[in-house]
């Protein structure tokens, strides 16, 4: 991996330790049959009330996703960035069942 990579890493986190965020992750197929899942933080700037939003990963995936696997990614990257489920308010995700079902998986983890 490039330094541009981990420079950048470092770079947010410092801007996101310690807020508050929110979590979107969502799965697809692309055309070519290729299966893909995203995580993205969002989060209100409290002194300028400005909301931001980063992109924490996109992963290549073979084979249907399961809830648990997405809740792992998504995990896995929270990790990376030093985020943490007592500074999470909430998860978004579409209404397909897998995602409503990684919803309902990262609540139970969230009540820890």
């Amino acid at each position: 991996m490039s330094m541009k990579y981990f420079e950048t890493l470092q770079a947010i986190t410092a801007i996101v330790n310690g807020k508050n965020f929110a979590l979107t992750t969502d799965a697809w197929t692309s055309i070519a049959k290729v299966g893909y899942v995203t995580c993205t933080i969002h989060f209100i700037e409290p002194m300028t009330w400005m909301l931001h939003d980063f992109s924490l990963g996109i992963f290549k995936k073979d084979g249907n996703s399961t809830a648990v696997d997405v809740v792992c990614y998504a995990e896995e990257h929270m990790k990376k960035f030093n985020l943490s489920y007592p500074e999470l308010t909430c998860i978004v995700t579409d209404t397909e069942s897998t995602m409503i079902a990684a919803g309902r998986y990262s609540r139970k983890n969230l009540l820890k």
